[in-house]
């Protein structure tokens, strides 16, 4: 999930006090990092968990200025050493929980029957590589009219359940911590 921020505003602020530009840019990526971090935990809370790894993996970065441009990115990142079981890229696997997956292929059975052993309780051997089959069989099958494997939408929900909105929050407080640090400097 990428988001841009309009810092006209705070732009403006800085073309009227010059000396003003510094505490601005301070407080816009401050705040930048605090709707960053907001954003991360609602998408985190989001995310179903398996072994934890993908959970864990989601993070935020920031890049430019408030001059420039502000840019925030939520995504799920690699992580060294964590392979859910195969050679799956992080970043490659969100996709897949965050949209699902077209109906047609069948899954590999190997993790679907340690996460049957795991989350269903099926103790392994014969019992577990059976569930697996059928779990994998409903997969590559998708819904009941053949269409694909809905995801999860963990980025896209904590975006429309209240992370915007609490995003702008965030970010309409700019200006006015800018301006109350710029008083106290006087």
């Amino acid at each position: 999930m990428e988001y841009t921020v309009d810092m006209s505003e705070a732009v403006r602020l800085a073309q009227l006090f010059p000396e003003m530009g510094p505490i601005l840019n301070k407080e816009a990526q401050a705040g930048f990092d605090e709707a960053g971090a907001l954003l991360t935990t609602m998408v985190s809370a989001r995310t179903p968990v398996a072994f934890g790894t993908l959970r864990g993996s989601i993070g935020f970065q920031r890049n430019g200025d408030a001059f420039t441009e502000l840019v925030g990115e939520i995504a799920a990142k690699d992580v060294k050493g964590a392979s859910m079981g195969s050679a799956t890229s992080t970043q490659l696997y969100a996709n897949y929980v965050e949209f699902g997956r077209r109906a047609g292929r069948w899954p590999p059975q190997g993790p679907i029957e340690l996460w049957a052993i795991r989350r269903l309780g099926i103790p392994p051997g014969p019992e577990s590589k059976a569930a697996a089959f059928v779990i994998a069989r409903a997969i590559g099958r998708g819904t009941s009219r053949g269409t694909a494997n809905v995801g999860a939408h963990m980025f896209q929900r904590a975006w429309d359940e209240g992370g915007e909105g609490r995003l702008q929050r965030v970010m309409d407080q700019v200006p006015v911590r800018a301006v109350k640090r710029f008083a106290r400097l006087r």
